[in-house]
């Protein structure tokens, strides 16, 4: 087995070996990664390897929103990216010696310098961040009038998160946090991710009261849960 199937994506196996006591799996940037102790050899490995790759497979068909921990954040050249009041594509290009990036029109213009990989971790890094940098005031107004409308809470920051496990967050001060992922996923995942945060602000819990926020602002919120986290994770793999 050098492949493990799931959900319409194939992740390659990668066996590392290893002086832990103990066998276990992962999965890193849709890769999966299989740690054997190296005395373990043979028939024995092969055993173990494929007993690791079925029970990560269960896993992630029992909760296939952890592929949103795993799968990597991949913005490209001519990407259609969209939140309620803003669509930009990406123009990604390299030259010069600088990064830098500027909003003309419907397009986000982003520059890699000529010297620099353009899927290195640098440049993804300032790509996520021009990104970021270009929807937020769009994000934050639609998530103010959303409060306004349904909640009319007193929020905190609203902020564009990177690199999180997770779809968004709200503190115990009202900040709230959404990932840039959203941007892939679109208005139709936002707006649920929005209106969960939002119910936060109401219940720092996943009490039966929160989820009646939720619904009282989303009826369908179910449904785009079930989206989200079995098929919204795919647009990014």
């Amino acid at each position: 087995m050098d492949r493990l199937a799931f959900n319409g994506v194939e992740m390659p196996i990668r066996i590392l070996e290893t002086a832990n006591r103990n066998a276990y799996a992962r999965i890193r940037d849709m890769e999966v990664i299989i740690s054997v102790p190296k005395r373990i050899r043979g028939a024995r490995r092969d055993d173990i390897v494929s007993k690791l790759s079925e029970s990560l497979k269960r896993s992630l068909e029992r909760n296939p929103g952890k592929m949103l921990g795993f799968s990597r954040e991949r913005f490209r050249d001519g990407q259609e990216l969209s939140v309620p009041g803003l669509s930009l594509r990406l123009s990604i290009s390299q030259s010069g010696r600088r990064f830098g990036s500027s909003v003309k029109g419907d397009m986000l213009a982003i520059r890699i310098p000529d010297d620099e990989q353009a899927e290195s971790a640098r440049a993804s890094s300032y790509i996520r961040k021009a990104v970021s940098r270009a929807f937020l005031p769009a994000v934050s107004a639609y998530v103010e009038r959303l409060n306004e409308e349904s909640f009319k809470s007193k929020l905190g920051r609203i902020r564009i998160g990177r690199g999180m496990t997770t779809l968004g967050s709200c503190d115990m001060r009202n900040n709230i946090t959404l990932n840039s992922r959203l941007f892939m996923m679109g208005p139709y995942a936002l707006e649920y991710v929005a209106v969960h945060e939002l119910a936060h602000t109401k219940f720092h819990n996943h009490s039966k009261r929160f989820w009646n926020e939720v619904e009282r602002a989303l009826p369908d919120y179910r449904e785009r849960r079930r989206w989200i986290f079995r098929e919204g994770w795919k647009l990014e793999a």
